[in-house]
């Protein structure tokens, strides 16, 4: 009998240069999110909010962490894992992606008593009310599903992934940490606790996925559908009229 494997990662990637050790990969991640957060608020509370001060605040962590690479003198795609993925890899991210959704909506439903499926329907209706359409409430929300699938997983699931597997750590330990940076990430933004778990559920998915697929890229897609149906998802809630 066969078994197949989960993608195990290397210890180094280059002669040239090994990976950053566990602390002080963490050390980086800290210090791109702890600049990514403060300029994110700065822009928020700006007079101008323009689309390329937006930009400017998902950019920053990943440039940080570019510069965290180059300084090892190492290949910046491989050590972030911005791999092509393989057609199994789409299937492995796609369905993850749907796990999630689904688990997340009949969580919600459940606990909501049918109140909610996971998506928020109200902030949709408030955004038609102020005289907003469908497709600007969905082109708006373009950080959500496009830069942020892109940087978060960069950041999480390439660069800090990669110093903690090739630790003593091993992926176990790249799984369970990068889940936990992953949530705590997100308390900034998210008071709602059925968001945070809905974070807590997200986190360690994508891990799995770069665990076993071995390629942020492909966690980038997962994280991009998942983010697409929490918008899209309201749209199609309210388009149905319920609940």
């Amino acid at each position: 009998m066969t078994h197949t494997r989960m993608t195990i990662e290397p210890r180094a990637d280059a002669a040239s240069g090994r990976p950053w050790g566990a602390w002080t990969s963490i050390a980086w991640v800290v210090a791109a999110v702890a600049l990514w957060l403060l300029l994110s608020f700065w822009i928020v509370h700006s007079p101008s909010m323009g689309p390329m001060l937006v930009f400017l605040s998902w950019a920053i962590a990943p440039v940080v962490l570019v510069i965290a690479v180059l300084v090892r003198r190492l290949s910046i795609a491989s050590y972030m894992a911005w791999t092509v993925p393989r057609p199994h890899d789409v299937l492995i991210a796609v369905g993850a992606a749907l796990v999630v959704i689904f688990g997340i909506g009949v969580l919600d439903y459940v606990l909501n008593g049918g109140a909610s499926i996971g998506v928020d329907a109200g902030a949709y209706r408030q955004y038609l009310a102020a005289g907003g359409t469908p497709l600007g409430f969905l082109l708006n929300s373009y950080g959500a599903w496009i830069y942020a699938p892109i940087v978060e997983e960069t950041v999480f699931r390439g660069f800090l992934w990669r110093g903690l597997a090739a630790s003593w750590l091993g992926n176990w330990g790249a799984w369970l940490l990068t889940s936990l940076f992953f949530v705590a990430s997100h308390t900034v933004y998210y008071a709602n606790p059925g968001a945070i778990i809905a974070v807590a559920i997200v986190g360690p998915t994508l891990g799995l996925v770069r665990w076993r697929t071995g390629s942020s890229t492909a966690c980038m897609i997962t994280h991009c559908l998942f983010n697409l149906w929490t918008h899209a998802g309201a749209m199609l809630v309210v388009a149905v009229g319920w609940p």
